[in-house]
């Protein structure tokens, strides 16, 4: 009995010491999974608090807190790296960031920290620190306030953000946007100006350059005819130094004349460093009182001419290499200014001796401008010649769209001569002139014996153009086959002569022009849209006559002064009806109209000094009422207003094609372009 119950106790017992070691072990469970939780989440916590370090690292920017209620900071470890602050030797303290603050920064930055404590503003300011080795940089801060119920600070808490790159960055974009903006202006005000303004105008722009660059003094000299002296042209100075009209012999600065004949610029950041070999110049600009000083030669088609000079008196000054090549574009368009003056002055004297060569002359000197034979104030018409000064120092392909008269080939002639091939011809090749038969050869040339007549070897056009500019106007006529070779060259700059096995290679810049739509051809299937994009690289848009009748009576006057004296006229001026008539007329065959026109009234004018009209003009015709449909949008296709316009000078010549009033030469092209045109469009005379 006994043993049975000292039996059961010890079950009892022993259920009991499994029970308690099960309990034991599930709570040991549970505080392993707790640890082991809490182990992850430290090391999840750690990843992300390293990510976050590593964010602000790159993004430099900092945080931090401030516990107004213990006066206790934090900073994260940017705001040290910012600042350049220890943490290892330094407690986060609101003095050890005033510290790094620029003196002149401190008050500001205060005041903003009280306007949050006081009016719950959001803190943001930009000011500056200083590092230990005297570097400074700018620093955006932006914090803000957390308050109790009765309104006391409780909390501030906000980032520090590093934007030095960013403020430097945003001041050399409106560095660079000032320079380009002033040097815009006085070369355009400078291209505009008539001779007599010249000097004033480069007198302004030396000072406006000046004061620009806090300098003392800007002198623009010429090379006397002897070449033994250097003329002082146009000076400012902040202070009269009595040398404005003193002559500089050249064997006073020799070492400055042999940098300058070598088209060298002549840096000077320190006279008294100046090389051994300045010796004797050196004695003329510690007479002049130069501190510092930039030479830049001044070269006419590679000949030094003149040489200007941007000195500095008060101190030295470090010229870096963007402020030369800036302050170089201002003396070399200063140069091409006094350069035209000087040739418009020759041109002048020549007056006295010959008018015909006189004028042949004036044209040439113009046409070294660039637009001087495309007249208007349009702003449509603006912005196209905006466009030519961008694309024409580039080897893109340009595509000049507008009407029949509009003036495409101006254009083209322009982007030629303001490119790097102006030296190397300007082929033009008219594509409608051209049989389909014979284009292919003009183009690209052919061998002896290529075919039936090719008697001898010939150059096409792309050889003729090799290192300069081929412009195809009207592209959009070209055959289909054709295109498909124009585009193979375009893509690498290959070609063979018909008839020939030898590669050629095809040093060219394509200019094209067209009337057309060649979208719609493309969509049509009558032009290849590979070569349409192709040509395509850079559209400019000529505006026709119709929408820019405010350049009317300038185009009016311009014509008149270029035909006048050609044809024996005395005009000195346009009657007030004909330019009323002009502004009333739609211009269906644009300014290559209005210029036939006047040349027709200048020859029918007799001896009296107003020019009038010899005919009115075609209402109909003008306003397009009998030949040209409206589109649906209103507007009217190029083919249509071309067509419209041939039909009505062929009316008013009696359908004469060839001669001095014949059709061809009031529209401006060859005889057989206009039988072309009037083949490919059905033009045929009723009566017949």
């Amino acid at each position: 009995m006994l043993n049975g119950v000292l039996l059961s106790a010890l079950y009892i017992v022993i259920i009991c010491a499994c029970a308690a070691l099960l309990v034991a072990l599930i709570r040991t469970r549970d505080r392993n999974l707790q640890i082991k939780d809490k182990l992850q989440h430290a090391e999840e916590l750690a990843v992300v608090q390293e990510r976050l370090a590593n964010a602000q690292r790159m993004a430099r920017i900092g945080n931090w807190e401030w516990d107004l209620v213990s006066n206790e900071p934090w900073w994260s470890e940017e705001v040290f790296r910012l600042f350049q602050i220890d943490p290892e030797s330094t407690e986060p303290r609101y003095e050890a960031l005033m510290n790094r603050i620029h003196p002149d920064d401190r008050a500001g930055v205060t005041h903003a920290i009280q306007a949050v404590l006081d009016g719950r503003k959001l803190f943001e300011v930009e000011y500056r620190i200083v590092l230990p080795n005297g570097t400074e940089r700018i620093v955006h801060g932006r914090a803000e306030a957390t308050f109790d119920e009765e309104g006391e600070p409780l909390r501030m808490g906000g980032t520090i953000h590093d934007i030095t790159e960013r403020k430097k960055a945003d001041e050399d974009f409106r560095h660079r946007a000032a320079f380009q903006s002033l040097l815009a202006r006085l070369s355009s005000e400078l291209v505009r100006a008539q001779p007599r303004d010249v000097g004033r105008l480069l007198d302004d722009g030396i000072k406006a350059v000046g004061k620009r660059y806090d300098l003392d003094m800007i002198s623009l000299w010429w090379l006397a005819k002897s070449a033994k002296a250097w003329q002082p042209l146009h000076r400012w100075s902040r202070v009269d130094d009595g040398n404005a009209n003193r002559e500089l012999p050249q064997d006073e600065i020799p070492w400055i004349g042999s940098q300058l004949r070598d088209g060298q610029v002549v840096v000077v950041d320190d006279v008294d460093n100046i090389p051994e070999e300045a010796s004797v110049d050196l004695e003329v600009f510690r007479q002049r009182g130069n501190q510092s000083f930039v030479i830049i030669p001044l070269l006419i088609e590679g000949i030094l001419e003149g040489a200007c000079a941007f000195v500095v008196t008060r101190d030295k000054r470090v010229w870096s290499e963007e402020m030369i090549t800036e302050l170089r574009l201002f003396a070399e368009n200063w140069a091409g200014a006094i350069a035209r003056t000087t040739a418009m002055a020759e041109i002048e004297q020549l007056k006295n001796k010959l008018q015909q060569e006189n004028l042949y002359l004036r044209e040439e000197v113009k046409l070294a401008h660039g637009f001087s034979n495309i007249v208007g104030e349009d702003p449509e018409l603006k912005r196209s010649l905006e466009a030519v000064e961008k694309v024409a120092p580039t080897d893109v392909a340009v595509l000049i769209l507008g009407e029949t008269g509009t003036g495409k080939e101006l254009i083209a002639r322009s982007i030629h001569k303001l490119s790097g091939r102006h030296d190397k011809p300007l082929v033009s090749v008219n594509c409608p002139a051209l049989p389909s038969t014979l284009i292919e050869s003009e183009l690209f040339g052919h061998e002896k014996g290529a075919f039936t007549g090719a008697e001898a070897q010939r150059h096409g056009r792309f050889e003729l153009a090799q290192g300069g500019t081929l412009f195809l106007d009207e592209v959009g006529d070209l055959p289909l086959d054709l295109q498909a070779k124009l585009l193979r060259v375009l893509q690498t700059g290959e070609f063979e002569r018909i008839g020939g096995s030898e590669t050629i290679r095809a040093d060219v810049r394509l200019i094209a022009a067209t009337n057309r739509d060649l979208k719609q051809a493309v969509g049509d299937g009558t032009f290849r849209a590979d070569l349409y994009y192709r040509i395509n690289s850079f559209p400019i848009f000529m505006p026709p006559l119709r929408e820019r009748k405010n350049d009317i009576p300038l185009l009016a006057e311009h014509f008149v002064h270029k035909h006048a004296k050609r044809l024996g006229k005395n005009i000195d001026a346009i009657s007030a009806k004909m330019i009323v008539e002009f502004m009333g007329y739609e211009w269906p065959g644009n300014v290559r109209e209005l210029e036939s026109i006047i040349e027709r009234a200048l020859i029918s004018a007799e001896d009296n000094k107003v020019l009038k009209l010899s005919d009115p003009l075609r209402s109909g015709a003008g306003r397009q009422e009998s030949h040209i449909q409206a589109g649906a949008d209103g507007g009217v296709d190029l083919q249509t207003i071309e067509r419209a316009h041939i039909v009505s000078v062929l009316e008013q010549t009696k359908w004469k094609i060839t001669g001095e009033n014949g059709a061809a030469a009031i529209l401006g092209m060859p005889p057989s372009t206009l039988r072309s045109k009037m083949k490919r469009q059905g033009i045929v005379r009723k009566d017949h």
